[in-house]
């Protein structure tokens, strides 16, 4: 059985000494393909660590804007709570405006009808005064 065993493995070792800077080529590149593993897995981290950090300051941006619009809201409320007085305000000037306008005009009502009646007593004053001038 060995020496037939050895007979095969004689005949074989043509093919394997073709073999064997094939497996020398496999194991280089399995051995840079380790090599490139370890530096892509190096760049994956260097671009995780700038995604992070890339991150951390959108988030920080983020914030920033939600507590500047935060700050606008409240002053966009006050302001309107502002303009709702102003108008508030306005209307009740434009009421007492109003009113005013209405007792102006009753009252050049009456100084024109005061007017009219001194004038018509004056003139029957001096109509009276002219009659007991005459009588005399």
């Amino acid at each position: 059985m060995w020496p037939r065993l050895l007979a095969q493995l004689v005949e074989l070792l043509p093919h394997a000494t073709r073999l064997l800077p094939l497996a020398d080529n496999y194991l280089a590149v399995r051995r840079e393909g380790s090599q490139t593993q370890a530096a892509q897995s190096a760049a994956m981290n260097e671009l995780a660590e700038s995604l992070r950090t890339d991150a951390s300051r959108i988030a920080a941006s983020y914030n920033s804007l939600t507590r500047q619009i935060a700050e606008q809201k409240t002053q966009i409320v006050a302001l309107q709570d502002a303009i709702e007085v102003a108008q508030t305000q306005s209307v009740t000037q434009t009421r007492q405006l109003e009113w005013i306008t209405t007792d102006v005009n009753t009252l050049r009502v009456w100084v024109k009808f005061g007017t009219v009646i001194i004038v018509m007593l004056l003139i029957a004053v001096l109509a009276l005064t002219v009659q007991i001038l005459r009588g005399r």
